[in-house]
């Protein structure tokens, strides 16, 4: 809607702080913008309806098992090899510059981008996929799944991509206030950091297969969701899909410590793959990804009515 963007939303410095409630809703936020009598709803409409409610509250994506060396905390005086961080280093156009070029990848800072939530509801998710992910005979409220690079456009596009670029698959397990769990056992955070891309350049995966393999991993995988899917006449979704780009595959995902079952590890397309950061969580691709939609990112998955389409 053209005519929003010339009023953006402006916050009301006087507004006290929304206290932090459990369990947030998008109750209110449907009724609001289905009942409107607007035909077109401007893009401001969101934090409008979120400001005048104290049932949501927002959070920022955090992963514990990145190590504090790639956060971009400053550090003036670094020991053991770590890297030097300016105390304006979210804010210093040379050191951001700078350090997504360096040439031990350890040393470059991470950012996480583009989150998904898939809530584990025992409604729509069968306990095949459940059983994995029980925590202390309970589950976690959601699956999170996050964009990890060592590149972002934070200070604007057109700066051009280093050669280090890289992207990740981030994993977590989040309470109803979207907070990583810890295991009760280990008090280990429930979150992992994989290299998807060079997994699965090892195993000699390319989108092209009649074409040679490259040097080097390619950044195939990037933006990436887990969606569940149902089979045959089942009234639960039995088989999560790892969605990255326009590729996908049929995935399991458990608790590292997890004595549910495993895809045969004979099969030819078995991938297992090998966390980067953090130890508590198992990725399995169950064969290796097929291209579901031609040039397609950023895709969403939409169900109603036993019908099931990508946006």
């Amino acid at each position: 809607d053209p005519s929003a963007q010339k009023k953006p939303h402006q916050p009301d410095p006087s507004a006290q702080k929304k206290p932090h409630r459990p369990d947030p809703s998008a109750a209110v936020l449907r009724e609001a913008i289905y009942n409107t009598r607007d035909k077109v709803i401007p893009y401001d409409a969101v934090p409008k309806i979120l400001h005048q409610s104290d049932t949501f509250h927002g959070v920022v994506p955090h992963l514990p098992s990145i190590p504090a060396r790639r956060r971009m905390i400053p550090n003036t005086t670094p020991q053991n090899g770590d890297p030097y961080v300016p105390l304006d280093a979210v804010n210093n156009l040379d050191y951001f510059l700078g350090s997504r070029e360096k040439e031990i990848e350890e040393h470059q800072p991470l950012y996480l981008y583009n989150p998904m939530l898939v809530p584990l509801d025992d409604q729509v998710l069968d306990s095949t996929i459940l059983d994995g992910l029980s925590i202390d005979q309970n589950h976690a409220a959601y699956v999170g799944v996050y964009r990890v690079s060592n590149f972002a456009n934070c200070h604007g596009p057109g700066l051009g991509v280093p050669k280090t670029y890289s992207n990740f698959l981030g994993l977590a397990l989040l309470d109803q206030e979207l907070n990583v769990v810890k295991d009760p056992v280990s008090g280990q955070y429930l979150d992992a950091v994989i290299d998807i891309n060079r997994h699965l350049w090892e195993a000699r995966w390319t989108p092209t297969r009649r074409h040679k393999m490259h040097k080097r991993p390619k950044q195939f995988m990037q933006d990436c969701q887990i969606i569940p899917a149902r089979s045959g006449e089942r009234e639960k979704s039995t088989q999560l899909v790892l969605i990255c780009n326009e590729y996908g595959t049929p995935i399991q995902l458990k608790l590292s410590s997890s004595t549910s079952s495993t895809p045969d590890e004979n099969e030819d397309n078995f991938i297992s793959f090998t966390n980067m950061y953090g130890n508590e969580l198992q990725l399995i691709a169950q064969q290796q990804p097929n291209m579901i939609v031609y040039a397609g990112k950023n895709l969403h998955y939409f169900s109603n009515d036993n019908q099931s389409f990508l946006e």
